[in-house]
């Protein structure tokens, strides 16, 4: 029987006087985030892929991640720590040593400095245009991640995916309440209707454009008029893709797309 994954919930105290429990952090580091299965899915649409639902690795095997779905942000499913602590001021780099990134730069040292806390090394590391289409695979016991910007101006909006080296996808996660998804390619555009999106959810993710107007009704299953998003898309297979999001929060009339700015090799 598979080992049942614990959850690390720090106390409930103000983000700003938080002691973040070393111990409790190494031992909630988890390696096992996607598995294979023995079987093809059902219902998989290979024109079409569902990034919540199983997957088909480089290798051509099947696998399906088994991340909790509500224990991670991005940051903390990319580092593999499994903390369920939204609204917290965890999940940040540099929650480990107290620190707020200003800059860009600080990026890359607070995500270095939150290992080192709990002995995790970085390796290698690639700048935005420095970043090959294929990465060399990965040392044993290390995995690459990518950190995305808006714009390397914009801290605000930022994120993080780390890629699966059993299966050579990158996988990531959207915000604490999001699922765990591997990371799609968009390949076509054209009209999709309410139906289509019911068939796929994730769509509202990635769409050219849907109004805040249409969410709202999709999110009450109301059926909608056609709008312009994903006809055809693809798991990524390109390591320095950017990636699209929809996010009616920040950006209710269009897509973000995330540039990456950084690739570096980690410690598991």
């Amino acid at each position: 029987m598979k080992k049942k994954i614990s959850v690390y919930s720090p106390p409930n105290i103000n983000p700003f006087e938080k002691q973040v429990d070393v111990e409790s952090l190494r031992r909630n580091t988890t390696r096992d985030l996607v598995v294979r299965i023995n079987k093809v899915p059902t219902g998989v649409n290979l024109d079409n892929p569902d990034p919540c639902h199983p997957f088909m690795g480089k290798d051509g095997n099947w696998y399906k991640i088994i991340a909790p779905k509500s224990a991670y942000n991005c940051y903390l499913f990319a580092m593999g720590w499994i903390i369920n602590a939204p609204n917290t001021g965890y999940g940040i780099p540099g929650f480990m040593t107290g620190k707020t990134p200003q800059n860009s730069e600080d990026f890359l040292n607070f995500i270095a400095d939150d290992l080192a806390a709990v002995g995790r090394k970085t390796y290698e590391l690639y700048h935005s245009n420095e970043i090959p289409e294929t990465l060399p695979p990965a040392s044993p016991n290390t995995y690459w991640v990518k950190v995305y910007f808006k714009n390397i101006e914009d801290l605000t909006t930022y994120h993080i995916s780390r890629k699966d080296e059993v299966s050579g996808r990158w996988i990531h996660k959207l915000g604490w309440t999001a699922p765990c998804k591997v990371i799609c390619e968009n390949l076509e555009f054209g009209q999709l209707t309410g139906e289509l999106l019911d068939l796929y959810p994730h769509l509202r993710e990635v769409v050219e454009k849907i109004p805040k107007q249409y969410l709202d009704c999709y999110l009450k299953n109301i059926n909608l008029p056609p709008v312009l998003g994903i006809t055809r898309s693809r798991w990524e297979s390109r390591d320095n893709a950017p990636y699209f999001a929809y996010n009616p929060v920040t950006n209710p009339d269009k897509f973000i797309e995330y540039h990456p700015g950084w690739v570096l090799r980690i410690d598991k």
